[in-house]
């Protein structure tokens, strides 16, 4: 698909074909079981929009889900037609 999201320290940039279309910042908790994050996107179509979810990272794959109404983060990794999340799943790649 040519999307491409980095995570460095507390900020992220997603990409498409190396062009950046968002900016943001992230923080998570790691003492919750899935373990939550919250992303602020800072730039772009999304701007001031503040998303909460869960992350899960296995060796080589990085699993989001997302809220896209601003509501409390899902407690699975799921995301059926209409239910307003979003789940995303993205390679590790060398830098």
């Amino acid at each position: 698909s040519g999307v491409t999201r980095i995570f460095d320290d507390q900020f992220f940039v997603v990409k498409i074909r190396d062009k950046v279309v968002l900016r943001g910042r992230y923080s998570i908790d790691t003492s919750t079981s899935p373990k939550k994050i919250e992303m602020e996107y800072l730039t772009g179509s999304l701007f001031g929009t503040v998303v909460h979810g869960i992350y899960e990272v296995s060796a080589n794959e990085l699993k989001i889900c997302t809220t896209m109404d601003g509501g409390a983060a899902p407690t699975q990794f799921e995301s059926e037609k209409g239910s307003k999340l979003a789940l995303d799943f993205y390679e590790r790649r060398s830098k």
